[in-house]
């Protein structure tokens, strides 16, 4: 539950993530920022589903702290490419924030 921008919740469906669609209760910008933080998120699973995936046979499975990692350091990435753009990466970098008290 995100409250970093008076929001009390934000639901996504799966029609949000694969096809970009809209997030309710968000304003434009945050909106922007939240689609691609998606995207690289998707993005960098797949490379690292590729890699993981032709190394053998072994199933990997991976807890809520390794799933909460890798979306922390894409969110690092992405408020770096935010900042190099000459954008405003504060959202972001509140989720990051929220995202590092809770690991």
């Amino acid at each position: 539950m995100l409250n970093l921008v008076g929001i009390d919740r934000i639901t996504l469906h799966a029609y949000n993530v694969l096809y970009n669609m809209d997030i309710s209760k968000l304003n434009n910008r945050h909106n922007n920022q939240i689609l691609y933080l998606i995207q690289e998120i998707k993005r960098n699973m797949v490379y690292r589903r590729y890699i993981r995936c032709t190394r053998g046979n072994n199933i990997i499975r991976f807890n809520n702290t390794r799933i909460l990692a890798h979306i922390m350091l894409v969110l690092k990435k992405t408020i770096y490419q935010t900042e190099l753009e000459g954008g405003d990466a504060a959202f972001l970098s509140n989720l990051l924030e929220y995202y590092s008290m809770n690991i």
